[in-house]
């Protein structure tokens, strides 16, 4: 009889734990989820720029018409329809041809307008910097949580699966590029 009342005891407490483990798993993938919001807001932002930017620079730019083909066919899709990881990649996507319109800008003397538009760009890409580094460090923290034992026992039953950080997504894209 006994032995039974300390099963039952141990029984509760584990179930207790149980709960704790998932309470806090799924607090970690809401933090995730509001740094992802907080960051998808800048880069959606910065995608809508794009198109404005590289309609102002068309008629100067014919020399790099390519690149700003390239650029366009990035910014043609819905964004409000793509998934976490497919916003990542193009914006890695767009990041990587900016810099590379932006360089080759340098060149050129172009109107306010585009001053504008490129600085408003800047700036965003700074943000989603500060934002991208919140969101990363959500996930690692979530990741760690994931592997930490005895939680990595459990956090499997509940089915939470490790997230990729922003940067391991970036860096997949420009070396695929180079």
């Amino acid at each position: 009889m006994k032995a039974n009342i300390i099963n039952f005891v141990f029984l509760i407490l584990f179930l207790i734990y149980l709960y704790f483990v998932y309470k806090k798993g799924k607090k970690y993938k809401t933090d995730i989820t509001k740094a992802f919001e907080t960051l998808d807001y800048y880069l959606l932002k910065r995608y809508n720029l794009v198109g404005e930017l590289l309609e102002n620079i068309k008629s100067s730019f014919q020399h790099e018409e390519m690149l700003i083909i390239k650029i366009k066919e990035l910014i043609k899709y819905d964004y409000e329809i793509l998934t976490r990881h497919e916003k990542l990649v193009l914006n890695g996507r767009i990041t990587t041809g900016l810099e590379k319109l932006f360089a080759a800008v340098e060149r050129l003397e172009l109107g306010d307008d585009f001053l504008k538009i490129k600085k408003e760009i800047d700036d965003l890409n700074d943000t989603i910097e500060k934002t991208k580094k919140s969101f990363n460090a959500s996930v690692n923290t979530y990741n760690a949580y994931l592997q930490n034992p005895p939680h990595c026992i459990f956090t499997t039953l509940f089915k939470f699966n490790s997230e990729e950080v922003f940067e391991n997504v970036s860096n997949k894209i420009k070396n695929s590029e180079k």
